[in-house]
Order: C-alpha cells, then sequence, then structure tokens
C-alpha cells in the first residue's frame, strides 16, 4: 500500500496524531507536546510539531519517560495559541492514533467548549483497537510493542513527533492485513468494533467477497514463528500429541545430575 493509493472504501489521506502530557487525566492534566504526521497515498504529505507550555511543572515521571524537561517548554506557545493551527493542519482529514480516546480527549477538552477548535470530526481510527483484532495473539498491543511486530521504524517513543509517524505507519501496515482478511472473520470482527473501525471491516468485506476464501486470515510470515513462541509461553492452542516411544530412565543418573557437585545442582 505504500507505493500506491489507499483500495477503494479506506482513505486515501489520514493523519496520525500524538500528545505527550502531564499525566492521564484529560479533566486536570495538560498538554506538553503535540505531533501529528499526514499521509497521502502511503506517503508523508506535511507535519506539525510542537511543544506547549503547560502553565505548571512537568512531573517527574512524565520527565523520565519522555524526556522533556521544564526547560523544553519554557516559552513555548500554551495550548490556546496552538490548538487554532493544529486545527487548520488536520482540516477535513481522518485522524488515526494509538488508544484514540486519550489524545481526542485531552484536545477536546482543551477546546473548552470552543465548536471551531474540536477536532475528529472528520473521523477517527484506533489503531490500537484494529491491532487487537487483526494480531490479538499479541502479548502487548503497546504501540512500541505493535511498532516492532511490524518492522516500522519507531527512533523516539514517547516523543509526539516520532509517534505520530509510527502510529500513521502503523495503520497503514493494519489496511493491509485487514485486504487479507476473509469476509467471514471480517463479519465476526465487526459485532465488536467500533462505528469507525467497522466502516473499514465493511469496506474491505466487499472487496475480499468472492476473491479471499471466506476464512482467510494475514499471512504473518516469519513473525507467525514469533507469535507460535508466544502461544506456547500462554499455553495459547498448545496441542499435545502422545508419544508411542517409550524411554528407559535411569533414576541414579538423574539423581547425580542435580546433586550439588552435579551440572545443575552447582
Amino acid at each position: 500500500m505504500s507505493e500506491h493509493a489507499a483500495p477503494s472504501g479506506y482513505p486515501r489521506a489520514y493523519i496520525g496524531i500524538d500528545l505527550e502530557t502531564t499525566g492521564v487525566d484529560h479533566r486536570s492534566d495538560a498538554i506538553i507536546e503535540i505531533g501529528a504526521t499526514r499521509i497521502v497515498d502511503g506517503e508523508v504529505a506535511g507535519s506539525f510539531s510542537t511543544f506547549v507550555d503547560p502553565g505548571r511543572e512537568i512531573p517527574s515521571d512524565i520527565v523520565y519517560l519522555t524526556g522533556i524537561t521544564d526547560e523544553d517548554v519554557r516559552g513555548a506557545p500554551s495550548i490556546d495559541d496552538v490548538l487554532p493551527d493544529l486545527v487548520e493542519f488536520l482540516a477535513d482529514t481522518p485522524l488515526v492514533a494509538h488508544q484514540a480516546s486519550f489524545d481526542i480527549n485531552f484536545l477536546n477538552t482543551a477546546a473548552a467548549n470552543r465548536p471551531e477548535l474540536l477536532v475528529g470530526g472528520a473521523g477517527v481510527f484506533d489503531t490500537l483497537t484494529l491491532v487487537r483484532a487483526l494480531v490479538p495473539r499479541l502479548p502487548s498491543h503497546r504501540l512500541a510493542a505493535c511498532v516492532r511486530f511490524f518492522d516500522i521504524e519507531h527512533e523516539h517513543a514517547h516523543r509526539a513527533g516520532d509517534d505520530a509517524l509510527a502510529v500513521a505507519r502503523l495503520f497503514g501496515k493494519l489496511l493491509e492485513f485487514l485486504d487479507a482478511t476473509g469476509s467471514a472473520v471480517l463479519s465476526n470482527m465487526a459485532r465488536l468494533a467500533d462505528a469507525q473501525t467497522r466502516k473499514l471491516m465493511e469496506a474491505t468485506r466487499e472487496r475480499t467477497e468472492g476473491r479471499l476464501d471466506p476464512f482467510a486470515l494475514p499471512d504473518h510470515g516469519l513473525r507467525d514463528g514469533e507469535l507460535l513462541r508466544y502461544d506456547n509461553v500462554h499455553r495459547i492452542d498448545l496441542k499435545r500429541t502422545p508419544s508411542e516411544v517409550r524411554i528407559d530412565v535411569d533414576l541414579d543418573e538423574v539423581e547425580t545430575l542435580f546433586d550439588k557437585e552435579g551440572p545443575v545442582g552447582a
């Protein structure tokens, strides 16, 4: 997909967006950094990135997590100054975020009942929802784990600009996976999906009907071995076949192995 326009039914343009904040509560915490990356036909077509002065000290755990210090945001624009420019950049383009409610809630709380500054009206796609549906066997669906699984370059985690680009790239990969999923599987997924994700799945189902086996699943290629290891660790679908071969075990030899002087007991 990275070299061609998006298939019919998928957005050919979308914007990956990410925020860094002083905490996780959009009602009491504040934004300290915003990053957004516009993708058109699989290629980066623009970006928006800025520090935001939160009007308070940044907690030490957030400094540790993000590397953003009070010095970095000192003299940065306030969120009231940033929002009009951000809204202009977003225009009428669908947004993509990982755990999207977090970012949208922060931005729309900052808009403080000013309708012209609200975001997400053109649609919001949540890569967390999609990756949970399409790769449920991943042991973690955090952004860092997902981009590592899909071999997406991600230089600075927990920095808004890099995370915004990473989430946009992840969305592109997930669209490719959707396109390799059979209609029957998609129908089952759609029952549990949010409205925006359902639209994607319905578009895929229309296109794959008759082209794919209804129960087709994406081919993870070499990554499937990694998922299999996770399955074994968590005892997921671990098939045990009794062996007809009987092995005689020398108990004295086993005891010697575990003796204090033996190779295992040492």
